[in-house]
């Protein structure tokens, strides 16, 4: 440690104006100083010293300045970013600024030892064929060497490859504890409900985090006051990015033989979320009590601390077929032991994602009680991981949830539910009490895996696609119309008669259904009809329907490739293969599709299709038990 009477620091390889920045922005959280021309040099300070939020507002900086107000030290920077590859343009400038040539040589003088720092095999392909080859700075050997990575990542130094020089590991999360005291507690106790107090802020991962405590109830119905306590996200987050964040919120004991009280949670957090955390973590009536080890009653105060990891921000790019109706979750809780003794409606979500019908899912499993009982039971719940919550957007899906049996001799512990309606609302489904613990870790049910304490937790679902909901992307709201077509496949007829072209064999009919939300609410078996087309010397229509589904009220469009021939008592055959589809109105929605392959059309038979192709609109299916809004966002101010 530097003492305040030892005379002058030295600050070496760091230029006065960008510490000065970097000074700047530590204390006064504004960075008036930083333009063009020492960007560099705030940017490699920054990197020095750790401060992630500077390093996060440089490259902000060069992504919201023309390039040509920039140097060509930042060419294909955006894309490199967070791979320190803008070591290789801080080489340029340093040869422009030496005046001497930008060449390989010089680069790989300037950069020095750091050159192998840099992480070459994780920058994306075609931006390392682009930006980095193009350069020459590498040798062949190395360039190969990164090529061979791309190709086998998990080989190194085999024989016959080129050894590789440059790091492989991510810089894709970071950590950290961020602390706060509460002083005073009894006077903040009794402030009114929505009272607040924030925590100094933290930089981690590329982001400033505080902790937030509010004075919250459990209900309007109550008067007693709880902590509410929260992990808050104090900058803004930029469109279309997101970061996921997991914490353990505690708080920390102030007795020998008390362990931390824990809640924890992993959610993604986007641009519209400004925290995470529990309404309700702890009442102050027991906060307050010395005996319960949390109060320190001598210098009336509270510590509480969140251990948080952050994933580096990411661009979304959801990648999903929007005709993938169906899909299985599976979840190991481990530690199951240490799990159940945190407080209620601490959670676990399941690592993958499920993209069925275009929206995201997960497992969701929570601490949970019965009855206002101290008992634990766990909560298991389908989750639509969306941040869709002011959209109107809805889907109904069936579902089966299942304990996974760890003997042979036992079955899954089972629960269902059908053609649930998830939308902006209510974004879970399940059980609050699927299971009492004491029952699920007994090892005689054969739930529970007692060596690696361990459980697992699986749902497979189906959903369903409402046709007159816009955001499904079939129906055009503003022109009140969908458009069907039928690609069809033509198979050689028994009995020759043509009436057209005797050598088409395939074509596709489409229509357009006009007013249909008219057409929706007219009586069952009513139809709309296309124009005819002829393949195969036969007149093809699609035939679309009203039908029901198992005496529900609910109504479903049938859809049919129709063979309209007059000649019903002909002895005519005709054998085709089919894909019925609703043309999607969106560009990123791809076209509902069902298909039917070599079925035969004759004088008894003349349509093939599916009864309930889609259903028209939403109408909800038996209640369920519904997350409600103990846990989740939570803003400043009243």
């Amino acid at each position: 440690m530097f003492r305040y009477d030892e005379g002058q620091i030295e600050i070496p390889d760091t230029e006065i104006e960008a510490f000065k920045t970097m000074l700047t922005f530590i204390y006064a959280k504004h960075f008036n100083g930083l333009d063009a021309n020492n960007l560099l040099d705030v940017l490699k300070a920054a990197d020095k010293y750790n401060i992630t939020g500077l390093v996060k507002e440089c490259a902000d900086f060069c992504a919201n300045v023309s390039i040509q107000k920039l140097p060509n030290v930042f060419v294909s920077f955006q894309e490199a970013r967070f791979l320190n590859v803008e070591a290789l343009h801080w080489a340029d400038e340093q040869c422009r600024q030496n005046d001497i040539e930008c060449s390989a040589n010089n680069r790989r003088k300037m950069l020095g030892q750091a050159l192998f720092n840099i992480r070459f095999p994780l920058i994306p392909k075609e931006d390392f064929t682009k930006s980095v080859v193009s350069t020459d700075v590498l040798t062949m050997e190395e360039v190969i060497s990164v090529y061979q990575h791309y190709s086998h990542p998990n080989l190194s130094d085999a024989p016959g490859l080129f050894p590789l020089k440059f790091p492989t590991h991510r810089r894709n999360k970071s950590e950290g504890t961020i602390e706060m005291e509460i002083e005073k507690l009894s006077e903040f106790a009794v402030e009114e409900v929505e009272s607040q107090r924030l925590s100094d802020a933290v930089e981690i991962g590329r982001f400033s985090w505080k902790i937030l405590a509010k004075i919250k109830t459990k209900n309007e119905s109550t008067a007693e006051k709880w902590l509410g306590f929260f992990l808050y996200n104090t900058g803004s987050v930029k469109e279309n990015w997101s970061f996921k964040s997991s914490a353990t919120l505690r708080i920390v004991s102030q007795k020998k033989g008390t362990e931390d009280l824990i809640g924890k949670f992993n959610d993604d957090i986007f641009k519209d979320l400004t925290g995470f955390g529990f309404h309700n973590f702890i009442s102050f009536a027991e906060l307050l009590d010395p005996s319960k080890g949390f109060y320190n009653k001598d210098e009336d105060k509270v510590k509480l601390a969140i251990d948080v990891v952050v994933d580096e921000p990411k661009m979304e790019k959801i990648i999903s077929d929007p005709n993938k109706s169906n899909g299985t979750l599976s979840m190991e809780i481990e530690k199951l032991s240490e799990f159940v003794r945190e407080i209620i409606w601490s959670e676990r979500k399941s690592e993958t994602v499920t993209y069925v019908k275009g929206m995201p899912w997960k497992i969701l499993a929570e601490i949970e009680t019965k009855n206002e009982s101290t008992e634990k039971w766990l909560g298991f719940y389908l989750l639509c991981y969306t941040s869709e919550k002011d959209g109107n957007w809805s889907r109904k899906c069936s579902a089966t949830f299942r304990i996974v049996s760890q003997k042979s001799d036992v079955e899954d512990l089972k629960k269902e539910f059908n053609r649930a309606v998830f939308n902006n609302k209510v974004l879970s489904r399940g059980w609050t009490n699927f299971i009492s613990f004491a029952e699920l870790m007994d090892p005689s049910k054969g739930l529970y895996n007692n060596d690696e304490d361990k459980v697992k937790l699986a749902i497979d679902f189906a959903c369903d696609s409402e046709l007159l909901d816009p955001n499904q992307g079939f129906y055009n709201k503003d022109e009140d119309k969908v458009k069907l077509a039928i690609d069809v496949i033509m198979y050689e007829p028994k009995i020759e008669k043509f009436i057209s072209d005797p050598n088409k064999s395939n074509g596709t009919l489409s229509m357009e259904i006009e007013k249909l939300s008219e057409f929706a609410r007219e009586i069952i078996w009513s139809e709309r009809r296309s124009e005819a087309i002829h393949i195969k010397g036969m007149p093809w229509k699609i035939l679309a329907e009203i039908r029901t589904k198992n005496e529900n009220t609910e109504k479903w469009l049938g859809f049919f490739l129709l063979c309209d021939d007059s000649e019903k008592d002909g002895n005519w055959s005709r054998k085709c293969s089919a894909t019925l589809r609703i043309v999607s109105q969106k560009n990123a929605v791809g076209d509902f599709k069902k298909e039917f392959g070599e079925k035969v059309f004759n004088n008894k038979t003349n349509d093939w299709g599916f009864t309930h192709f889609i259903s028209f609109c939403g109408i909800n299916g038996p209640k369920q038990r519904v997350v409600q809004q103990r846990r989740g966002q939570s803003h400043l101010g009243h």
